[in-house]
């Protein structure tokens, strides 16, 4: 697909983990949802004289830029269990109405009745100025990874997602067509790895949506994927995960999710994603639990607006009753009511709201460094990057030595609270009081209430 990536306002910029989510250049591939079509798709299905309403509605190609206010209400008034952390609301399909100045925000993906999808992988026909391009010159190899593209989503969506072989590509209900050649470039950094028609795939038949739910019709016949990039042809995992991402938008996802590392971003650059993570397998479970054709809400035409910020409040700080342990890393902590915890490899991260629009996050990481002055020696630069470090000195954490680094980040306008913690028995916790600058003096007595509650334990290995 095209290049689109995700360009968040600032209240909606995630920032969750920004050690573990940051991406690196690797290769680049996006994805957009109009791509044309290399023969005649099939026609449109005929529109039932009873969907006379819906001839109004047609798809938007604006993006939605959804808020934790919006998903909040969503949430309130669904009867259907969804869990956190996921991307949700990037999945809608946005469809405008004729003489209104506010769109429908919609979810649309394949029919009950069309599952299981049958599937045809097309094998690629390796190009002439490839044929010699290195070891990976053999379509089986592209065939077989595709194949496990399709069998990692049924792994991970059990009794939820499967797909069956068809003999024959014209009996298939969605077709993998693998492509011999280079992915056309985009821009300078950009390459196109991958296509799948999404942008039309989603109809509305019929129904009001000021009911809450319209009838949908859905279908995407086909996804596209190069095996090679302007550098030559890919190794066969590379075109697998360009594979598991198109998967994805084939099964109904509309946009991308804004954090680099779920399968559902934008792009590629660095760390290779070969599975699916939590916030993936919570947000599909959702869409296909949710029923097909649900207004998730209802947005003005034009350029999305920046959510307003909500601010730490004005009464003290609350936490909830439970602490937070994290025994694999030694350390717990107790968060303000009504944060989100979200868990990584090296720790975890607190959040004044979802993963993809919080004002405020209180992150620990643990690394294996005898010495904080060790980790620094190694590591400073890295968490300066770019900012200017308005102060530093040594304080205790929950009885042990620490030293305390503020920095100012200019160009997203952030101040940080950095933290490194000197457990003596081979560990540094690094513990990250993140906020805007505007609002850092607000969020101060919250961040303290979380440090004093912080506590370091002896670190259990990890079975398995």
């Amino acid at each position: 697909m095209k290049r689109e990536a995700w360009r968040p306002g600032r209240a909606s910029r995630p920032r969750v983990s920004r050690d573990a989510l940051a991406a690196a250049v690797l290769f680049v591939f996006a994805c957009v949802g109009d791509a044309p079509a290399p023969s005649p798709p099939r026609p449109p299905a005929p529109v039932p004289p009873a969907a006379a309403s819906a001839g109004t509605l047609r798809p938007s190609r604006a993006p939605f830029l959804p808020s934790r206010g919006d998903y909040a209400a969503f949430r309130a008034g669904s009867d259907v269990e969804i869990a956190d952390p996921n991307y949700l609301p990037f999945m809608t399909h946005r469809f405008e109405e004729a003489g209104n100045a506010e769109d429908w925000i919609v979810f649309c993906r394949w029919p009950d009745s069309r599952l299981p999808l049958s599937i045809y992988v097309e094998a690629p026909e390796i190009a002439d100025e490839l044929q010699d391009d290195g070891e990976f010159h053999q379509p089986e190899a592209y065939l077989r990874a595709a194949e496990r593209a399709f069998a990692t989503w049924e792994q991970a969506l059990p009794n939820l997602i499967r797909f069956v072989r068809a003999e024959r590509p014209e009996d298939a209900d969605l077709r993998m067509r693998l492509l011999g050649g280079r992915g056309p470039s985009h821009g300078r950094q950009a390459q196109v790895l991958g296509s799948t028609p999404i942008l039309r795939a989603c109809r509305i038949t019929g129904g009001d949506p000021r009911d809450g739910i319209v009838e949908v019709d859905f279908e995407v016949p086909w996804v596209e994927v190069y095996v090679a990039d302007r550098y030559g042809l890919l190794e066969p995992n590379q075109v697998g995960r360009v594979a598991l991402h198109e998967i994805g938008h084939a099964l109904g996802m509309r946009g991308h999710s804004p954090i680099p590392a779920h399968l559902m971003f934008g792009e590629t650059r660095g760390r290779p994603v070969d599975e699916l993570s939590p916030s993936d397998v919570h947000s599909f479970r959702a869409l296909y639990a949710i029923p097909n054709g649900t207004v998730y809400t209802r947005t003005p035409r034009g350029r999305p607006a920046r959510a307003p910020r909500v601010g730490p409040g004005v009464e003290p700080p609350v936490l909830a009753a439970d602490a937070v342990v994290d025994r694999s890393h030694g350390f717990s902590l107790r968060v303000p009511e009504g944060w989100q915890v979200v868990r990584e490899p090296q720790g975890l991260v607190a959040i004044d709201g979802v993963v993809w629009d919080y004002e405020a996050s209180f992150s620990v990481t643990a690394r294996g460094y005898q010495s904080v002055d060790g980790y620094l020696e190694r590591n400073r630069a890295r968490h300066i990057a770019g900012g200017v470090v308005q102060g530093s000195g040594t304080i205790e954490v929950g009885g042990y030595p620490a030293q305390v680094m503020r920095v100012y980040q200019p160009r997203a306008h952030l101040v940080q609270r950095q933290i490194f913690v000197e457990t003596g028995d081979g560990r540094v916790l690094i513990l990250v009081a993140e906020a805007p600058a505007e609002a850092s003096a607000a969020f101060e007595r919250w961040f303290a209430a979380i440090l004093e509650s912080f506590e370091v334990r002896n670190a259990e290995p990890r079975r398995g």
